[in-house]
């Protein structure tokens, strides 16, 4: 007889049935696997626990923090933040007026056009990472949703390590460009403020988002499949929050990672490390410095293809991939900051030798070849493994 290929499906079961009923059919072998806390009943007027009564409480003054601020902000004429006192702008620093000015604000020697493409590409890295999500959805035709990700166009979500590559090589670029302006400027870098300002600007809103997934997400919807797909990470968010605030949860298995798509901040805020010490290199000892990338950027390539050839890793998500497969090149390399160095030295290196080059004018006719090249290239790297999200499709790593 031919063997019929497993299948993994969610069946729910009225409760005035066996659960044994289930699964009694004729020429079938169904083995049920139930974890604990997928056994859902409706629940009325429960109370909320203390920790999230504290955290909407967090929450709460901090909107009335910037409610107040934008109204003292607006009905005051106060001068440029630069030319505040200290008092004053603490007050001020949750103004959403003045803040989102300063947000949308464009100066002379910034580099717009990289902040655009970088936001771009964060918000495609988080798309992608909701495809894990989307899976538990219960649709009614999940032969449709099948037949709808064999599409080439779902090369653009299958291949999230692109999205990443390039979110750390232009941060990589802005990082090495603003720090190359500095050092022309004053000659030394002033590294433990950048790293300060860095720390921060990010580390409030990236804490804020783990305290909304560990006691608040939870809280605001409820069915069958929701201790699945959502209370199981805010479980991993209570226990795990203070790798995600020290910026080390990419240290530490990917399946155990509360909000996995905050693990590209990880990454950056360990490679931005190494940055102030390269761009000074390159600026002082160009050649010499050149070599040793040159040679640091052979060894991590190598590093990196020996380690997906030995354990037959893919950072492209192929048709019929396992879970298993998926975390398995997740911990060994797609959250490794090593890795990821690759694109990141390439950011540095273009970043300093946009600062050398200056500003540079260019015809339209030289723009518009520009940008052509730049997108044939970056459709190329997009789909060109497209093939392996076909069903019939064998990946041999």
């Amino acid at each position: 007889l031919e063997e019929v290929p497993q299948t993994g499906f969610h069946l729910t079961v009225i409760a005035g049935c066996r659960h044994t009923q289930g699964y009694q059919l004729p020429g079938i072998t169904v083995d049920p696997v139930i974890k604990p806390g997928m056994c859902y009943t409706t629940q009325r007027g429960t109370v909320l626990p203390f920790l999230t009564l504290v955290t909407l409480g967090f929450f709460g003054g901090i909107l009335m923090l910037a409610v107040v601020s934008t109204m003292v902000d607006t009905n005051s004429n106060y001068p440029n933040t630069e030319k505040l006192e200290r008092r004053d702008r603490a007050v001020l620093a949750f103004s959403l007026r003045r803040n989102w000015q300063a947000l949308v604000s464009r100066r002379t020697d910034e580099l717009p056009v990289i902040h655009g493409i970088r936001s771009v590409f964060t918000i495609m890295l988080f798309a992608a990472h909701k495809l894990m999500p989307l899976a538990l959805t219960p649709y009614s035709n999940r032969g449709l949703l099948t037949q709808c990700s064999h599409s080439v166009f779902s090369a653009v979500l299958r291949a999230s390590s692109v999205f990443t590559d390039s979110f750390l090589q232009l941060s990589a670029v802005l990082t090495s460009y603003n720090l190359g302006k500095e050092l022309s400027r004053h000659g030394d870098v002033a590294w433990r403020n950048r790293l300060l300002a860095r720390i921060i600007r990010l580390t409030p809103a990236l804490f804020a988002v783990v305290l909304f997934y560990a006691y608040v997400m939870e809280h605001v919807g409820s069915g069958p499949q929701w201790t699945s797909s959502i209370t199981v990470n805010a479980d991993l968010c209570k226990t795990n929050m203070w790798k995600n605030v020290l910026y080390i949860q990419n240290f530490f298995l990917f399946e155990d990672m509360c909000a996995p798509h905050t693990h590209q901040l990880a990454l950056d805020m360990q490679l931005f490390l190494m940055a102030p010490a390269v761009v000074y290199c390159l600026h002082y000892w160009p050649t010499l410095t050149l070599s040793v990338l040159g040679v640091s950027h052979l060894a991590v390539s190598g590093l990196r293809y020996f380690t997906h050839l030995h354990y037959h890793l893919s950072d492209f998500i192929y048709h019929n991939i396992s879970l298993t497969d998926l975390y398995r090149t997740a911990n060994l390399s797609y959250s490794q900051s090593i890795h990821r160095a690759i694109p990141y030295i390439v950011g540095l290196l273009t970043g300093f030798f946009l600062q050398r080059a200056g500003k540079l004018h260019l015809s339209y006719m030289q723009a518009a070849a520009g940008w052509t090249c730049c997108g044939m290239l970056a459709t190329l790297s997009v789909f060109y493994p497209s093939h392996l999200a076909l069903p019939d499709a064998v990946y041999d790593a």
